[in-house]
């Protein structure tokens, strides 16, 4: 493949990069999107000369487009996108942001640790039309952007698990046996974890969902028909652990549905590596959801709040001054079956303790401390020394989540939680997550493909 056939081959993304480095390249207009997150890296040098070796993958500060390494030209010529079907489509993207965050530094780290997010996102209220992003991020680089490796398109979420996760899978195998070199520097890759809501991630490993009997992710627990809630429970803790040997061994027939591309991923723990503990899905728009309009609505086994209750409430809210960095006012309590995650993590934080404590019984107040202490631990590397302090507290929490409110409430959410600090203290990352709102603003509409316009707008936010 020539030098100039791939940059066709990149179509309007390579155009983006020819103009970022103010390079004269003659592009097909027409030409479609494609390539791997690590193309980007062999694709585009600005300088003249420089022969890329047959590994590791390379990107030079000063350089220019190569096409001699055999092994780097079949996997590019392999690289093209999947198409699946004409009301359904799958673009997969580069390391721009990362190529215009070193192009001129060389990291100081030796190893890129990727975070990579998996999560579908509705774009209109009133079809069923979906993108299902594969986001990523570099621990070790905070500073760079969060990125897309692929986007799906389509009426539901992917159908096919192997086409939608196979070019990733390809990919960061291919990452991690070459690596990458970036301003004469040797740059290891490795995958650090996914990071999904509870049906993604039953999705991508293939397991039975969350409401299954054997729905957990990290340990055998059976969980039990609640006839009062009509719905799956998993009532009790310390329940043995999963293994990565074990499931693929097929040690969980109740649990494994089919066969995950993710097994094919080298150095890759598929019960430790996909966490659970995400703070948006599992604590902000889960258990702190949950529990709010639990006790609003009474739907927790709890006398409801009054209306005059609510407008206390809600009133106590809008006195709260939140912290600068905070630009979304908390909206009064009736409104929070509409709530963002960020309020409700506002909400945890920040006013909780304070105007719960004159509407909550007493049992369920003191209950719901475990639940901000441990939280608000574990949000931040300062209060390391006391991360197991706060395991300790979840467990509690969960363990007395049925004396409190009843076993018929303890869903996979609240279960999750006792699982939060082993991630936490193994990975050693603070309670966050890789968002969408990015991908979301980013979407606009016109005669331009969706996804077309979606690769123009990543590049010139990058840029």
């Amino acid at each position: 493949m020539s030098d100039l056939d791939r940059m066709k081959k990149t179509g309007n993304f390579s155009r983006r990069v020819a103009k970022y480095l103010k390079m004269d390249l003659p592009v097909d207009e027409e030409a479609g999107s494609s390539g791997l997150m690590s193309q980007q890296l062999h694709a585009v040098n600005p300088s003249d000369s420089t022969d890329l070796p047959s590994e590791p993958q390379e990107h030079q500060g000063e350089g220019s487009i190569h096409s001699e390494d055999p092994n780097l030209t079949d996997y590019l010529e392999s690289s093209d996108d999947e198409s699946f079907g004409s009301e359904e489509d799958y673009k997969s993207f580069d390391l721009l942001p990362l190529l215009v965050c070193v192009r001129k530094t060389t990291p100081s780290c030796s190893q890129l640790s990727l975070n990579v997010s998996i999560d579908g996102l509705p774009l209109h209220k009133s079809t069923t039309l979906q993108y299902w992003p594969i986001l990523f991020n570099i621990n070790e680089l905070p500073r760079v952007p969060v990125m897309a490796a692929g986007i799906f398109y389509g009426l539901s979420k992917p159908e096919n698990i192997e086409q939608y996760l196979r070019p990733l899978v390809d990919e960061i195998n291919f990452l991690i046996e070459h690596g990458i070199i970036i301003n004469g520097k040797k740059l290891f890759v490795k995958l650090r974890a996914i990071i999904a809501d509870t049906p993604a991630r039953s999705f991508v490993k293939g397991t039975v969902g969350h409401t299954g009997y054997a729905g957990c992710m990290k340990c055998v627990v059976e969980g039990q028909y609640s006839r009062e809630g009509r719905t799956v429970v998993f009532p009790g803790v310390g329940a043995p652990k999963r293994t990565d040997k074990g499931f693929r061994e097929n040690a969980y027939p109740k649990h494994c549905k089919m066969i995950s591309p993710l097994l094919d991923l080298k150095d890759f723990d598929i019960i430790n590596d996909v966490i659970v503990a995400d703070r948006l899905h599992l604590i902000d728009l889960g258990v702190m959801k949950r529990l709010l309009i639990g006790w609003r609505d009474g739907s927790l086994g709890k006398v409801r709040w009054s209306t005059s209750q609510c407008s206390q409430i809600s009133k106590a809210l809008g006195n709260i001054k939140l912290p600068a960095e905070i630009h979304r006012p908390l909206r009064p309590v009736v409104y929070a079956g509409k709530w963002k995650g960020s309020e409700f993590a506002s909400f945890l934080h920040y006013a909780s303790i304070v105007v719960l404590k004159e509407h909550l019984p007493q049992e369920c107040y003191q209950h719901f401390l475990l639940l901000f202490c441990a939280v608000t631990i574990l949000s931040s590397r300062v209060y390391r020394p006391m991360w197991s302090l706060a395991g300790q507290m979840l467990e509690r929490f969960v363990t007395q989540y049925s004396h409190v409110y009843g076993e018929r409430y303890i869903g996979s959410n609240v279960h999750n939680l006792q699982h939060v600090y082993e991630e936490v203290a193994r990975l050693e990352y603070q309670l966050q997550s890789i968002g969408l709102q990015a991908i979301w603003r980013l979407v606009t509409f016109g005669d331009v493909p969706l996804t077309s316009k979606l690769v123009i707008k990543l590049c010139d936010t990058s840029i």
